[in-house]
This record gives structure tokens, sequence and C-alpha cells, in this order.
């Protein structure tokens, strides 16, 4: 671990909280209303934040992945990175535009914008951070 690049940390830790805040999402979801969709979406409190079952799956997985790929290497995580940061950029900036929703599919407040476009600055950076993917092969004489 002392070896890791930028985009490995943001991949552990990133992925770290998202899987943690996404099992206990869906803890808080009420039963009925878990996985609906469309223009009456409601969303539960976890903490300060509003979430509903698609938005605390989409933490689950995007999560799992980013904790994943900081344990496979540099080269993983720096995609992870770029990727997500990329994708939660998009799902911060598309809850602003929209107020409260992300497609009719997730619910969210301030506080879920703020997180992502946090995550997804860092993601990007991080990636940009940790350089270009280096290869090496042996070379045999």
């Amino acid at each position: 671990m002392s070896n890791w690049t930028p985009a490995q940390w943001f991949a552990g830790i990133a992925g770290l909280l998202l899987l943690v805040g996404g099992v206990c999402g869906l803890t808080v979801v009420d039963g009925g209303d878990v996985f609906s969709e469309g223009g009456d979406i409601e969303g539960d409190d976890l903490l300060i934040f509003e979430v509903n079952g698609w938005l605390s799956l989409f933490w689950l997985v995007t999560g799992a992945i980013g904790v994943i790929t900081a344990i496979i290497g540099a080269g993983a995580a720096k995609q992870y990175a770029g990727i997500a940061g990329l994708v939660l950029l998009v799902v911060a900036v598309w809850g602003i535009i929209d107020d409260n929703t992300v497609a009719d599919i997730f619910t969210v407040n301030r506080e879920d914008n703020l997180l992502h476009l946090g995550l997804g600055l860092i993601g990007l950076d991080a990636a940009m951070l940790s350089g270009p993917g280096k290869r090496y092969r042996k070379v045999s004489r």
C-alpha cells in the first residue's frame, strides 16, 4: 500500500465509502418504494443524504468496483478513477439541473449532488495525477 498511486487511494477510499453508503442506503429505504421510478419517486433519509433503492444500488456497485480495482493495481484503479469521476460528475450536474432526481430514477438532494461533484472532481484529478500507464516487459538477451 505504500506504493499506491493517487488513483488507487481514490478507488480504495471512495470505493469503500460508496460501498458502505450503498449497503446502509438499502437498509433505510422504505420497502414499498425501493426501486420505484418516474416523476413520483420518493427518497428516504440516510444521515444528510436522500436515497432510494436505485441510488443505493449505484453506490454499492460503484464502490465495490472501486475497492476491487484498488486491489488489482494502478492501471485498473486509474481507469476506475477516470470513468467513475466522469460518471459521478454527470450525475452531479444532472441532479443540480433536475433539482431532485437524476433521470427519474435516483432521488438526490443538495448533499448528494455535492458528494457526487466532489468525488467526481477528485476521481478525475487522481486519474490525471497517476500518470501514464506503464507496462514493463522482461527483455531477454
